[in-house]
């Protein structure tokens, strides 16, 4: 027979169909977490993205690097220029998680000796602005007014 059992322990007449439930699953816990389908400027925008950042293997070994233009050389050392403030948002539930972070804030926020905060947005998943509009409005807003009051 073709019946399998899914990752939830489920029965699925196809592995096909199995993997489907397992991205959907995926999507609607890490990506948007707003019920029913993605709001349609999300789904405008992954239908004409590149394939280089699709999926959630796409960060898995990034690292975050300045830009090569942006840096000085002199006899001795590299300069890398002031930046302004930064700031990281990411949801509770984002495939963008602590781990992918923990690096950036070691290797690249420290080497520009740039101010950087990071906010994990409590129950919402990669498009936090989408499923809390306020709570990340209220982030930005609080950000913004210690550097312009």
């Amino acid at each position: 027979s073709d019946m399998k059992q899914d990752a939830q322990g489920g029965n699925s007449s196809s592995s096909s169909g199995s993997i489907q439930n397992v991205e959907t699953r995926f999507q609607q816990t890490h990506i948007c977490r707003i019920d029913g389908d993605l709001p349609q400027p999300l789904q405008d925008a992954y239908a004409h993205a590149g394939t280089v950042w699709r999926g959630s293997g796409a960060i898995a070994d990034y690292v975050a690097q300045p830009p090569l233009a942006m840096k000085k050389k002199t006899e001795t050392t590299t300069i890398l220029p002031k930046l302004p403030p930064l700031l990281v948002m990411r949801g509770e539930h984002d495939f963008v998680t602590a781990a992918c972070t923990r690096a950036w804030k070691q290797d690249l926020w420290k080497q520009q000796e740039r101010s950087a905060r990071e906010v994990e947005l409590a129950g919402t998943s990669h498009h936090g602005l989408l499923e809390n509009g306020p709570l990340f409005g209220s982030v930005v807003e609080s950000f913004l007014a210690e550097y312009d009051p």
